[in-house]
Order: C-alpha cells, then sequence, then structure tokens
C-alpha cells in the first residue's frame, strides 16, 4: 500500500470488501473528498481510481518479485 495515495487506499479497500462504486461515491462524498473541479465523485471517477490502483500496485517492485516468487508469470 505504500505506493497509493489515501484515496486509492480506500477505494481499493472498500471494493475488496464488496462495496459498490456508488457506496464508494456516496462514502468519498461524506468525507469531503471532491473531483478535480471541486464537484462530487462520481461512480465512473472510483472505478478510474480503482483501476489506476490496480495498475500502480502491478508496476511495483514488490508486486513484481511475488509474482516472480511464486512462479506466476502474469
Amino acid at each position: 500500500f505504500g505506493v497509493l495515495r489515501e484515496k486509492q487506499r480506500i477505494v481499493l479497500e472498500m471494493r475488496a470488501q464488496d462495496w459498490s462504486y456508488r457506496e464508494i461515491a456516496e462514502y468519498l462524498y461524506g468525507l469531503r473528498y471532491k473531483n478535480r473541479r471541486g464537484g462530487i465523485i462520481s461512480r465512473q471517477a472510483v472505478k478510474s481510481i480503482y483501476d489506476d490502483c490496480i495498475r500502480s500496485i502491478r508496476k511495483s517492485k514488490v508486486y513484481k518479485e511475488l509474482v516472480k516468487d511464486s512462479g506466476n508469470d502474469e
């Protein structure tokens, strides 16, 4: 989780707990997170944040070492 920002960590943890994108967007709004223009974060924005998280994790050295050590060539 060291490569992720706070908002990304929240989204990733909630998706792991089967929260929907809409529920996460509402939760982030409650925490006063906003989109780039200062508005409400949409479901699509949450999905984009989640996708960015997965990409960041897969690019990390730790993930690459884990995959290499497990013998999976993903």
